[in-house]
C-alpha cells in the first residue's frame, strides 16, 4: 500500500467518482455491490442533451422551473437517481442548454446508464434539464446537464428502480458499495449513523488531499484507511484523525467505528486550481464530498 495519492491523482479523480463510476451496480436490494477503487481519497466529478439536438439558437438562460412535459421527468430531482432509456445516445452538456457557450460533452451515455441527479428541473429550449453524475460505464463518465426526454414527452431519462433493502451495515458492504447508491440509500433512510467494527489504517502523509479543503473533517497530517480483504477506502473525521495524535506511524488496529454519509461539512468543499487545468465543478466536487464517510465515533474494538 503506497502513501496517500499526490495532487496529479486526484486530477484524474475529477470524473464524478471516475473509476468509482465505471463498474456496473446491482440494485442494493440483491446485496450485490459495485466495484470501487481502493486506497484513494474522495473520488470527485468530472465536467451532455441527443445525440441528434437541434442547433444552438437564441434563447433564454436556463431558470428552475417544473419540467416542460408531464409525461418527461415525473419522479426526478435532487438526491434521486435516474436510468437512461434513449435507445440512439443521450449527451452530457456543461450547460441546461442547447445554445453555444453549453460545451457538448463527450461520450454519449447509453441505455442502461445509471444517473445521481443533483440539481433539476430547469427549462430551456423545450427541454427539461438535469444536472447528474453518470455511472455504471467501464469509462469515466462526466458531470453535466441532461435532458429528460424530448420536446415531444418521449421520454429520455426515467427514475432508477433500485431498491435500499441492503443498507451498508459492515466494513466490507462500505468499501464494496457503490458510492452514489450509499448516499442515495442513506439520505433515503433519513441519514443514520452506521456502526461496525473493522480494521484501521492511519498514516502521516504529505499533500495527500490533492488541494481538497473546506470541512473541519479533513486533515492536513494524514489519512486513515478502512481496510478489508476486498480493498479499503479513505474514513474520514476527528475520532479517526486523532488516532495520529498518538504518534506512530502508522496507526492500526481494530476498532469500532459509528459514521455517516451526507455530512453537512461536505458542501463547504473546494478544490484548489492547479497551474494548467481546470478544476471541477463546484457541485460535483461536493457531491464527491457527499459520499465520504464521516467517523463520529472510533473506539478499539474487544
Amino acid at each position: 500500500m503506497t502513501a496517500g495519492p499526490t495532487r496529479s491523482t486526484f486530477v484524474l479523480l475529477v470524473g464524478l467518482l471516475a473509476a468509482a463510476c465505471t463498474a456496473s451496480p446491482a440494485s442494493p436490494s440483491t446485496g450485490a455491490t459495485s466495484s470501487d477503487p481502493v486506497a484513494s481519497p474522495l473520488e470527485l466529478p468530472t465536467s451532455s442533451d441527443r445525440s441528434s439536438a437541434p442547433p444552438a439558437t437564441a434563447t433564454p438562460q436556463a431558470t428552475p422551473t417544473a419540467s416542460t412535459s408531464e409525461s418527461v421527468g415525473t419522479g426526478l430531482g435532487p438526491d434521486t437517481l435516474a436510468i437512461v432509456v434513449a435507445t440512439d445516445g443521450l449527451r452530457i452538456r456543461s450547460l441546461p442548454t442547447v445554445e453555444a457557450r453549453s460545451e457538448r460533452l463527450e461520450p454519449l451515455l447509453a441505455e442502461g446508464i445509471h444517473a445521481y441527479i443533483t440539481d433539476g428541473p430547469a427549462t430551456a429550449d423545450g427541454y427539461a434539464w438535469y444536472q447528474v453524475q453518470p455511472y455504471n460505464d467501464e469509462r469515466a463518465l462526466p458531470f453535466g446537464w441532461i435532458a429528460a426526454g424530448s420536446r415531444d414527452g418521449e421520454p429520455w431519462l426515467e427514475p432508477s428502480p433500485l431498491g435500499c433493502d441492503s443498507v451498508v451495515q459492515s466494513a466490507e458492504g462500505l468499501v464494496s458499495g457503490g458510492r452514489l447508491e450509499q448516499l442515495y440509500c442513506s439520505i433515503t433512510a433519513g441519514n443514520p449513523d452506521i456502526t461496525f467494527e473493522g480494521h484501521v489504517w492511519c498514516t502521516f502523509a504529505d499533500d495527500h488531499n490533492g488541494g481538497l479543503s473546506g470541512p473541519s473533517w479533513i486533515d492536513e497530517r494524514g489519512y486513515c484507511e478502512l481496510r478489508t480483504e476486498g480493498g479499503s477506502r479513505w474514513l474520514y473525521g476527528h475520532p479517526v484523525a486523532r488516532l495520529l495524535d498518538e504518534a506512530r506511524n502508522p496507526v492500526e488496529g481494530r476498532y469500532t467505528i459509528t459514521g455517516h454519509f451526507d455530512d453537512p461539512g461536505a458542501r463547504r468543499c473546494r478544490v484548489s486550481p492547479m497551474e494548467g487545468s481546470e478544476p471541477p465543478p463546484a457541485a460535483a466536487v461536493i457531491l464527491g464530498c457527499r459520499t465520504a464517510f464521516v467517523v463520529t465515533k472510533a473506539t478499539p474494538a474487544p
